[in-house]
């Protein structure tokens, strides 16, 4: 059966872009135009959703910019051809047809030195993050999660090794990128839970609702089909997009990751 999650979608209505990989394509664009004069953070600030295009380097079809008969078509829809691009710069960039101006080894680089400048700026970001910014994504956090009764509680929590769960559901080298940057700072975040707890009366005890926060959006996803490294990017720009500051991304991503280890998401 064929996953919703990954009905291709384009445009023109034709077959094209999974939904999966336009998912990945915006979080490794960290959700911003690839275009160095342009930079756009492409996030619905109302539904926090991604509002940015999947355009094609070597053109898709017989017809479009940068067409290639040479290239298989499953090739041109690879996430290797696609630039993660605001709706205005798709459209300037597609209308030279010949590739003169935007030639498909500009657009290249384009993607390389963004895609690389995102990494960067990422990882720098959990190298600098601390309480103030641990603070921001845990707020957010408790504002999105699930309403407890008098007396509510939440299952223990239990270990399960991080990397049976990267094996288990074969994330990818993208994915497991952000799980060992964020692995270098769970000593800081869970020290920062232990001491918010502590200060935090509000029942159930911040670990137990912060969890919620996380379960209720995975199950969320996984109810919609998502499965896999699909699943676990789905979680990465849930806890990010909120966030145009880096090291409060990554702050969101580190407490992201102290869940996967502490709890039971992706052990099924």
């Amino acid at each position: 059966m064929t996953n919703p999650v990954d009905n291709p979608v384009s445009k023109n209505g034709l077959s094209g872009v999974t939904a999966s990989t336009k998912r990945r394509l915006a979080s490794i664009s960290g959700n911003l135009c690839a275009n160095p004069d342009c930079n756009t953070r492409l996030v619905d600030p109302q539904a926090q959703n991604d509002i940015g295009e999947a355009a094609h380097i070597v053109g898709e079809k017989k017809g479009a910019a940068r067409f290639d008969p040479k290239i298989p078509d499953q090739q041109k829809n690879d996430i290797h051809n696609l630039l993660y691009l605001c709706a205005n710069c798709h459209t300037i960039i597609d209308s030279d047809k010949e590739g003169k101006r935007y030639s498909i080894e500009l657009l290249t680089k384009w993607k390389t030195l963004h895609e690389k400048k995102v990494r960067h700026l990422l990882s720098e970001g959990f190298a600098v993050l601390n309480f103030p910014e641990l603070e921001e994504a845990t707020n957010w956090l408790l504002a999105r999660i699930p309403k407890f009764g008098s007396g509510s509680t939440l299952s223990d929590f239990r270990l399960i090794e991080i990397k049976n769960k990267i094996a288990k559901h074969a994330l990818s080298n993208e994915s497991q990128h952000i799980i060992v940057e964020a692995c270098s700072r769970l000593d800081c975040v869970e020290q920062f839970i232990e001491e918010r707890n502590l200060e935090d009366t509000t029942p159930p005890p911040l670990p137990e609702r912060l969890k919620a926060g996380i379960l209720s959006q995975y199950y969320s996803d996984v109810t919609a089909g998502q499965v896999g490294d699909d699943l676990f990017t789905s979680m990465v720009e849930y806890m990010r997009r909120g966030f145009t500051k880096y090291e409060v991304q990554s702050a969101s991503l580190a407490i992201l990751v102290y869940f996967f280890e502490k709890c039971d998401i992706f052990s099924d």
